[in-house]
């Protein structure tokens, strides 16, 4: 089976830094996952790059020594993006603006000659990869990692009023022309479902439930943790892991972190990010930094370190579907704690985890919240099934299913 994929930098030979986000870490493992079937598989790699250093549209195979990979990079200038995301009519064609890229995608794809084409996720590119495989006549199957229109609405103000609309119908074409949607949790998918109340999705088309794949060896191994960090044993450790987005609400985190201050509790908060060097939100950004112990990005094995020597894991995030953080927490017996807009939020209410769901956006209620839980574990039910319905084995074989029922229609 040949499988055409969207992929990402943190996933080329000799790249050596860790994975950034749920897609680009979905990618590797399940390459890693495919590599135990010796031939039965060739994964089909494409990256989509926009950059304000490229001047013309380019294709170039990236140099790659693994077996069974294949992998490919297009060039495409930021001005065409900006076409759309700045448009002042939504009369806007993204297929007459990108018909350059596309094009090269096209021939692409007829030679490669894929079996399947699985979008990891969805985006600008991703997009691309969708309307050319569309094209080609090829099955296109998509894993919605997040909900487009959400992750929009949040970042509103980088498109003009038509641009957004533009980018939204671009997201409802993702049902329209893929042959089967992937949602993570009926969480997203209600969501989804929402946010296209017109949405006619075509005679045969599939819609799935399959939770993230998740390798656990790392997390269970009986390997004792090494003392990474050194943070005060004394203290209630809070942890945070999350790129810096406004999505992932740092803005309540260091929140949080000045009212421990204020009311001077043995607490710290510990957080793996990159906090940008721009001069964007510069008084915020020193506050966080004062307030809060800033870690750099962690390699799989450090984070599992991170996790083992915080007290609790926090996830204030506006909008997060399946944050991968969570399972790895869980699997070291770290507790998480969640807003209400995560969607893990069913699984706690099921299994009784009602007080780790918490409202992060009123400070006052959170550190009330956070002393009721603090030193409690999840309950073990929950625990236990989130492993269980995350594992590699039992989330790829649904995937297989997928695909091959697919392949042979």
């Amino acid at each position: 089976m040949k499988i055409l994929t969207n992929d990402y930098q943190s996933n080329v030979l000799n790249f050596n830094q860790p994975a950034k986000g749920g897609p680009a870490n979905f990618a590797r493992i399940f390459y890693n996952y495919l590599k135990q079937f010796k031939g039965s598989y060739h994964w089909q790699g494409i990256l989509v790059e926009f950059s304000v250093d490229t001047e013309v549209c380019s294709l170039q195979r990236l140099k790659d020594s693994r077996r069974k990979r294949s992998l490919y990079q297009i060039n495409i200038p930021t001005k065409f993006s900006k076409v759309l995301t700045n448009a002042n009519t939504t009369k806007t064609d993204p297929r007459l603006v990108l018909a350059e890229p596309i094009s090269i995608l096209v021939k692409l794809i007829k030679k490669l000659d894929p079996d399947i084409v699985f979008l990891n996720g969805f985006s600008l590119g991703n997009w691309l990869l969708l309307e050319s495989a569309h094209l080609v006549g090829k099955p296109i199957v998509i894993q919605h990692a997040g909900i487009w229109t959400v992750e929009l609405d949040i970042w509103s103000d980088f498109f003009s009023a038509e641009g957004l609309k533009i980018m939204k119908q671009m997201g409802m074409d993702s049902a329209v022309f893929s042959s089967a949607e992937i949602f993570l949790n009926n969480f997203s998918r209600n969501i989804f479902d929402k946010s296209f109340s017109k949405l006619v999705r075509p005679r045969g088309h599939k819609t799935v439930i399959i939770p993230l794949a998740v390798d656990f060896s790392a997390y269970q191994s009986k390997i004792k943790a090494k003392k990474s960090f050194n943070f005060n044993s004394e203290y209630f450790n809070i942890g945070v892991v999350a790129r810096w987005d406004r999505i992932k609400n740092h803005q309540a985190v260091g929140d949080l972190a000045k009212k421990i201050k204020i009311d001077k509790l043995a607490w710290s908060i510990n957080s793996v990010t990159k906090i940008p060097p721009t001069k964007k939100f510069l008084a915020f950004k020193k506050s966080y930094a004062q307030n809060i112990n800033v870690i750099g990005h962690l390699s799989k094995e450090k984070i599992r370190d991170f996790c083992l020597e915080n007290d609790l894991i926090i996830i204030p995030s506006k909008f997060d579907v399946s944050p991968t953080i969570l399972l790895e927490a869980v699997a070291c017996g770290t507790p998480v704690a969640i807003s209400a807009t995560v969607g893990f939020v069913d699984d706690y209410c099921r299994y009784g985890a009602d007080d780790w769901v918490i409202d992060f956006n009123n400070t006052k209620k959170v550190v009330k919240q956070l002393a009721k839980i603090k030193g409690r574990a999840l309950p073990a039910k929950l625990t236990k099934a989130l492993i269980k319905k995350h594992q590699t084995d039992k989330v790829f074989g649904q995937y297989f299913s997928l695909f091959n029922k697919l392949i042979t229609k």
